[in-house]
């Protein structure tokens, strides 16, 4: 198997495995105690998994494509501690695509990808200071009334296999207070709800991700207390064995729940 690189010159797929793993090797003299090797099957057919803590927050994950650093620019995700606001997540997870999209094919990226992000958090704190400082002036004027608008999505893909997909699903949803199911395979899916805001970013997040293709099927606003599974206090996207088991583990949720596994059912014309 050969990749094709970016001059016209093929470059054998043992050629990218060597560089990959002297790429890691680097990575691990640098970031000792920050460097945690999630899958590598030493195939040069297989994506190589990796985790860096950038600091006690923040954490990238990486995947290395099988065309990686020829053809291919890494795949890389970014979770957060519980006391990290929504707004930075957004604001970090943006920067972080930038500062993928700006990275050479042929170049080992991943130490500048760290270096890049590390910068675009000193700016985030600075940032964060200032809106900590305005939200108490304005709580300072009175309190915020407002009830915020909850939302329903129903997402399908061609199929949902890999496993920094899947856990990049399950983090993103607990980190945000949002719940759901997914389910992975051929087809995948995924049923969220929570904040109309957070799931908008946890939706518009997912399909930044590379996908052989991906849908939003249906959506649907409501009240917060109408959610079905916020309200049972039911927290983080949980997977489930078949697209039926999402209809059925909302069902157990009373009526509002046969409702809710109805319209997730015809989202998915599914009879």
């Amino acid at each position: 198997m050969a990749s094709h690189a970016q001059d016209g010159h093929i470059l054998d797929a043992s050629e990218n495995c060597e560089r990959q793993h002297n790429e890691i090797a680097l990575l691990e003299s640098m970031y000792p105690e920050e460097f945690s090797l999630v899958r590598d099957t030493q195939s040069p057919d297989e994506d190589i998994e990796f985790e860096i803590q950038v600091d006690e927050s923040h954490t990238l994950s990486f995947v290395l494509p099988t065309a990686y650093p020829e053809a291919s620019l890494p795949q890389v995700f970014l979770s957060f501690g519980e006391a990290i606001r929504n707004d930075e997540r957004r604001h970090l997870r943006s920067a972080l695509r930038d500062i993928v999209q700006k990275q050479e094919l042929g170049i080992e990226c991943v130490d500048l990808i760290i270096g890049d992000l590390r910068l675009a958090l000193e700016d985030v704190k600075v940032a964060s200071n200032d809106a900590l400082k305005s939200a108490s002036q304005q709580s300072d004027d009175g309190p915020n009334t407002h009830e915020p608008q909850g939302l329903r999505v129903v997402l399908w893909m061609h199929h949902l296999l890999a496993t920094s997909k899947r856990r990049a699903i399950v983090q993103m949803s607990r980190e945000s207070g949002l719940s759901g199911f997914s389910r992975p395979g051929y087809p995948g899916s995924v049923y969220v709800e929570g904040e109309a805001d957070d799931v908008r970013s946890f939706v518009d997040e997912l399909k930044t991700m590379r996908w052989q293709a991906i849908q939003e099927r249906a959506s649907e606003s409501c009240s917060m207390s109408a959610l079905t599974l916020v309200s049972s206090g039911t927290k983080g996207i949980q997977e489930v064995h078949g697209l039926g088991d999402i209809a059925e583990r909302l069902k157990s949720h009373g009526e509002k729940g046969t409702d809710v596994a109805n319209f997730y059912l015809e989202s998915m014309k599914i009879k």
